[in-house]
């Protein structure tokens, strides 16, 4: 059966999202927040369920409004782009080559953090792999 992405309701949320004139919360560096990621092209990491969410760290903050974050995957594979870490004592993965900016409009809501040291493993590991290019 082959799998439909909900382009439809994903422009209908989207809108509401863009339009809002919620509070933009206030977030940092290493905090980890369920994202509206949405129903995206290709390759390109979505968001699950009704309102397309998937769980993200925010590695660097540009401003109030924008941020780098990496989506995670409860999905554990042993390859170079899959990067594991404990968040809230669970094994989850970082989908390092998923990296991308995101408005803070998207945040729904925080429900974790990861230490400092974890955070500046985390910022060389993407360093590095976008120096190197592991994948060949």
């Amino acid at each position: 059966m082959e799998y439909l992405k909900d382009f439809e309701n994903w422009n209908i949320l989207k809108k509401e999202i863009d339009s809002s004139n919620n509070r933009i919360p206030f977030f940092k560096e290493g905090d980890v927040w369920w994202v509206h990621l949405g129903a995206n092209i290709g390759s390109e990491i979505e968001g699950k369920g009704t309102k397309f969410l998937r769980p993200m760290i925010i590695i660097r903050k540009y401003s109030p409004q924008l941020f780098l974050g990496i989506p995670l995957s409860s999905k554990l594979k042993n390859i170079w782009s899959y990067i594991p870490i404990i968040i809230n004592t669970r094994k989850e993965s970082l989908l390092i080559t998923q990296s991308r900016s995101i408005s803070s409009k998207r945040l729904l809501h925080r429900f974790g953090e990861i230490s400092e040291k974890e955070l500046r493993k985390v910022k060389k590991q993407l360093i590095y792999i976008i120096k190197n290019n592991p994948s060949g």
